[in-house]
């Protein structure tokens, strides 16, 4: 079946859909911006090229290319069209000045521009976020020492320290806590502080026995729900069966069963496969992981793709890190601000049901 919602499973959603039908329809979760955020709306201004993408004179795959915008180029988001499906399961394309983009490897982005230092840094710390394209983490605090890792916009990290380099750069020390734990400096002006205000729950006045999510694999759709009524829906992409260049076929599909929130994580490093092969990953940063099973397997925001409604994760359920933070927010139980992780179990974490 091709990945998408249907007319019935559209309607199903009533009154909640409606009131998220401003929103592009790759997306579609209610907005809940507070101090410190922009509105979801106000996240589609500026885009980010994941790999080389064709800027296409009409939003049709063998339209004329007019030209071919380069790996890790930004712009400016004019509007987002339905467009020809170059893709069978998705058909988003993005105008921009000079012509259109299709969606699949154009990260949205807000704009905050550069921001302040944070001078006195608490005694814990504080979250962060990626505010611009990409950010250079160094292993060292000034601007010669080597990259560490390219730090991606969305991405949020932990600032334990800061410190002024004799060049009068200012610089934020973030800890890694992929084995052996290491930390990185990167420049505090591409670093947007997270306030405790947006780790604030979302509707906790709901018992736990009232909400559950729903993962549809068949049409790649999230759905959280509070009794019978959908609360908040986004697009997913779940885990797939790989095929290797040797031929072999690996099947990562995201387990079917009822399972419940286990772990919560603002930020987490995941590494896996094996360095120059294709299963090969190393994504540090990754935002709002909700864990519901012991082998790993999360709903989490992703970064390096923007292609939502077919199975492409190595077992994962990508969503947008904008729909990540929502749920993040929204299931049990509530994550502390000063907190890396909050582990959970059958009495306490949210039902999640995947079918």
């Amino acid at each position: 079946m091709t990945p998408g919602i249907t007319r019935r499973a559209f309607l199903r959603f009533g009154a909640a859909v409606l009131a998220m039908a401003g929103l592009p329809p790759d997306r579609l979760f209610a907005a809940t911006s507070g101090p410190g955020e922009l509105d979801t709306e106000a996240a589609w201004q500026l885009g980010r090229a994941q790999f080389g993408v064709p800027l296409r004179s009409t939003p049709i795959w063998n339209a004329p290319v007019l030209r071919w915008i380069p790996p890790e180029a930004s712009f400016t988001i004019l509007g987002t069209v339905m467009g020809d499906r170059p893709l069978a399961h998705n058909n988003i394309w993005y105008l921009i000045p000079g012509g259109y983009i299709h969606s699949a490897w154009v990260q949205p982005m807000a704009y905050y521009g550069p921001q302040p230092t944070e001078r006195e840094i608490p005694e814990w710390g504080f979250w962060a976020q990626v505010c611009r394209p990409y950010a250079s983490a160094r292993t060292a605090p000034h601007r010669y020492a080597s990259e560490s890792y390219r730090l991606y916009y969305g991405t949020v990290h932990h600032v334990i320290s800061m410190v002024d380099d004799p060049a009068g750069g200012s610089w934020y020390q973030i800890y890694d806590e992929l084995p052996p734990p290491t930390t990185h400096w990167v420049r505090t002006q591409h670093l947007r502080r997270v306030t405790e205000w947006e780790f604030r729950p979302i509707h906790p006045q709901v018992p736990l026995e009232q909400k559950r999510i729903e993962i549809d694999l068949a049409h790649q759709m999230v759905t959280c729900y509070q009794g019978d009524e959908p609360v908040f829906a986004t697009r997913c992409a779940s885990g797939a069966a790989f095929e290797f260049e040797d031929g072999s076929v690996e099947s990562f599909t995201t387990p079917i069963g009822e399972h419940v929130v286990l772990l919560k994580q603002p930020s987490r490093h995941m590494k896996g496969g094996t360095e120059g092969e294709d299963d090969y990953f190393d994504l540090p940063g990754v935002p709002w992981n909700i864990f519901f099973t012991y082998s790993g397997i999360a709903i989490h925001g992703t970064y390096w793709h923007n292609d939502y409604g077919i199975e492409r994760s190595h077992g994962c359920v990508n969503v947008s890190p904008e729909a990540a933070k929502w749920i993040y927010r929204w299931t049990d139980p509530v994550a502390p601000y000063e907190d890396d992780y909050v582990r959970s179990n059958r009495t306490v974490g949210t039902p999640i049901v995947v079918f």
